[in-house]
């Protein structure tokens, strides 16, 4: 964008600054997407649960991050993760009626949030054709990877073994034996009903 746009939108646009302080809650899974959030500052703490809540993955996530700006439009228009607080956090909040009038004045606007959308559809639809894991860990991996929203960091995943094996269609014991062999190489820590990753791209490689 030229200097002229830039202050344009800044003169235009109304913008709110938010600061969250240490452990509270950004946003509620359900509550209803009508703003879109950056981080600009901070760590965040983003949970996802299965939908019969058999299982739950956080995640911390640092700035600089932009919340489900795919739930603004569309079928399902409520945020779909609880977001937290990890550190002092600051973010800009744009109302939805200020993004559409952002994308109708500014074609590089519209443009950019054009490739964000389709980022995450071009994604989606080549999960489908990857080779599929060929061993229990290869397959754990991909469930871990798959269930990530970004490849590395702290994930901490609340899920027993017997629903971890059921998930990747395995046993029990070959999914017990796999933790226990990560636990052993340091990529995770195992505890009881669930595990927690370090850092994700240690896994990955």
């Amino acid at each position: 964008m030229s200097r002229d746009d830039l202050s344009n939108i800044i003169e235009h646009t109304r913008f709110g600054f938010v600061k969250y302080e240490k452990d509270k809650i950004i946003i509620k899974e359900g509550q209803q997407c009508n703003r879109l959030y950056f981080l600009t500052d901070g760590i965040i703490s983003i949970k996802n649960s299965s939908d019969n809540n058999s299982y739950s993955i956080e995640e911390d996530i640092h700035a600089p991050y932009i919340f489900n700006m795919e739930y603004l439009f569309g079928l399902t228009q409520k945020f779909p993760s609880t977001y937290k607080a990890i550190t002092t956090c600051n973010l800009i909040v744009i109302d939805k009626e200020e993004i559409l009038k952002l994308s109708d004045e500014f074609f590089i606007f519209k443009i950019n949030m054009f490739n964000l959308l389709s980022t995450q559809s071009q994604k989606l639809i080549g999960k489908p054709w990857r080779k599929h894991p060929n061993s229990t860990r290869a397959t754990i991996i991909r469930f871990i990877k798959d269930h990530c929203i970004y490849p590395a960091g702290k994930k901490i995943f609340k899920i027993n073994m017997q629903t971890l094996a059921d998930q990747i269609n395995d046993g029990r014991l070959n999914v017990s034996r796999e933790l226990n062999k990560m636990k052993d190489e340091n990529l995770i820590l195992l505890y009881r009903g669930g595990f927690e990753i370090p850092a994700l791209e240690h896994l990955l490689m």
